[in-house]
């Protein structure tokens, strides 16, 4: 039996928690996807085309874009208010009814990154400045 102990920053420990189904322990979900990696069901963000997203600019089926490719749209908002909270952002930036996937989802892949390239920091207690 192997120990393993690893660094990850807070937010997205929590962020990842809350996705865990509380009957099921951090440890079990956490051998789950060691085992589909190893098994080649897990698919690395870096490859291209192996993102299953849409790409930015896929046009929806109704022909608009939708939130969900226009991550600018949420760090202008986020540096308008800062310091800004994820709640903040999501409420103010996500609309469930136009993207096919859901805030949790919009918020890691898309947002997130996108706030980190625009040079902000999430600040515990404070939020995004």
């Amino acid at each position: 039996m192997v120990q393993y102990q690893f660094r990850i920053d807070e937010e997205t420990w929590t962020e990842w928690k809350r996705t865990v189904p509380r009957e099921k322990s951090l440890e079990t979900r956490i051998i789950e996807l060691i085992e589909a990696d190893r098994d080649g069901r897990v698919r690395d963000a870096d490859t291209p085309g192996e993102d299953t997203g849409l790409d930015d600019g896929t046009p929806t089926p109704e022909g608009v874009k939708t939130p969900l490719h226009e991550p600018e749209k949420a760090v202008a908002w986020a540096r308008e208010n800062a310091p800004a909270s994820r709640k903040d952002i999501v409420e103010a930036c996500y609309d469930a009814d136009a993207v096919d996937v859901n805030s949790d989802t919009w918020w890691r892949k898309r947002t997130r990154p996108a706030l980190e390239e625009a040079g902000m920091e999430f600040t515990r207690n404070r939020g995004w400045e």
